[in-house]
């Protein structure tokens, strides 16, 4: 298939990139570029290029990426940086214990973010509280207070499986884990699909990625949503095909997602 990008103008000097799909990967829902802002983050690829839709073509081909920051211009090209996370969607100690646009959503003379447009980006929580969101215009989001050390969270254990604990230190770049059967994990907040806020969502949807425990164990599965009923709640379809139905205050949303689901 090939590349496809659609504009949306509504001046001749403004213009914002409304859909994009490469190939077989992502298909992104990209909001405004953000210019003089940069999402300070790891970069899961870096490459030179002319434009930010150049970066957003590469970022389209590289698996993880969902969001990009790209780089003040030098000699007619700009340093692309592709991100695997979202100015909404970092959901690690580091950005739970500060604000976004202090610590993680900086401002950056000559940097450009673009990101995918989520619920977040019209602050629909109230102040002083985050909003988490998934990519693709998700309408799921979540409103969390900033972490501190003894909140509830939900945190990886072993490739994939995640189990309820709290906060019990974070030093430098990492955050200690004490889960609730007395098992420790440290994990770095560079790993932003490590450690979730354990708040039940605003709203769960079609298609969102969520976290849920499968009947009755106290492991808990990344799914999505295939079905939404207004008496049985919410179908969830995990990795391995099995489904169940939940209701919503059993369901977390899984902040880092790389792929849709049709």
């Amino acid at each position: 298939m090939a590349l496809c990008v659609l504009w949306q103008c509504y001046h001749l000097s403004s213009c914002s990139i409304a859909y994009m799909k490469y190939s077989k990967l992502t298909a992104i829902n990209w909001g405004l570029p953000l210019a003089g802002h940069k999402l300070n983050v790891t970069p899961i690829a870096t490459s030179r290029v002319t434009n930010h839709i150049k970066c957003i073509t590469e970022c389209a081909k590289t698996k993880g990426c969902v969001a990009i920051n790209l780089g003040p211009s030098q000699a007619g090209e700009h340093e692309c940086e592709m991100l695997q996370t979202t100015r909404h969607s970092l959901f690690n100690a580091n950005v739970m214990l500060n604000s976004i646009s202090n610590a993680i959503f900086i401002a950056k003379p000559d940097w450009t973010y673009v990101g995918p447009k989520t619920k977040c980006d019209a602050y629909p929580c109230p102040k002083k509280l985050l909003c988490i969101s998934q990519e693709h215009e998700s309408t799921g989001y979540t409103c969390v207070e900033p972490a501190k050390v003894g909140d509830r969270i939900i945190s990886r254990r072993t490739n994939n499986k995640y189990f309820a604990g709290k906060i019990a230190s974070i030093s430098g770049k990492y955050i200690g884990i004490l889960f609730d059967d007395g098992d420790t994990i440290t994990h770095s907040l560079d790993d932003v699909t490590a450690v979730f806020t354990d708040t039940v969502p605003v709203s769960v949807e079609y298609k969102d990625h969520v976290i849920a425990a499968w009947q009755g164990s106290y492991a808990q599965y990344i799914g999505h949503v295939i079905e939404v009923s207004e008496s049985q709640g919410f179908k969830v379809r995990f990795a391995d095909n099995d489904e169940s139905w939940y209701q919503k205050n059993q369901l977390r949303i899984f902040p880092i997602v790389a792929t849709v689901h049709d």
